[in-house]
């Protein structure tokens, strides 16, 4: 049995988080995340509203860097316009995973209070107004 795989992707974009709101579908409810990149190109990926360990809003908030444990409750306003890493799937804009931009991927003039968005503790709040100038700036310089 051949063990070794080939990772396949779809486009990768850098964007910012723009919003995120629940919503109701045909089979129930589900998160609907907005991101724009720097061209204000808009792409959405969509997420189950519980949070249930390997379910991908699990997966997308571990890959934010946010680990979960059971009786955790969430604010999802604390992720504010972060920074991230998208990837597509080949045939349209809809979003398939997000990850963060860790600070080593940073240019080394940005201010450290930026990562405060990043990865924080879950009773923190960060609002949009903190860093959105900031952030703007990184990404489309």
């Amino acid at each position: 049995m051949n063990l070794i795989k080939k990772v396949i992707l779809g486009n990768e974009v850098e964007a910012f988080l723009n919003s995120i709101s629940e919503r109701e579908g045909k089979y129930g409810p589900y998160m609907m995340w907005e991101f724009l990149d720097k061209n204000d190109v808009r792409y959405v990926g969509f997420t189950e509203t519980v949070i249930v360990p390997g379910n991908k809003l699990w997966v997308w908030l571990q890959s934010l860097g946010y680990t979960l444990n059971v009786d955790d409750t969430f604010d999802f306003s604390c992720l504010g316009r972060l920074k991230c890493r998208i990837f597509l799937r080949k045939r349209d804009k809809v979003v398939v995973h997000i990850t963060s931009i860790t600070s080593s991927e940073e240019s080394s003039e940005l201010p450290t209070k930026q990562s405060v968005n990043q990865i924080q503790k879950i009773d923190q709040k960060v609002t949009s107004d903190d860093l959105l100038d900031k952030q703007v700036k990184d990404l489309f310089s």
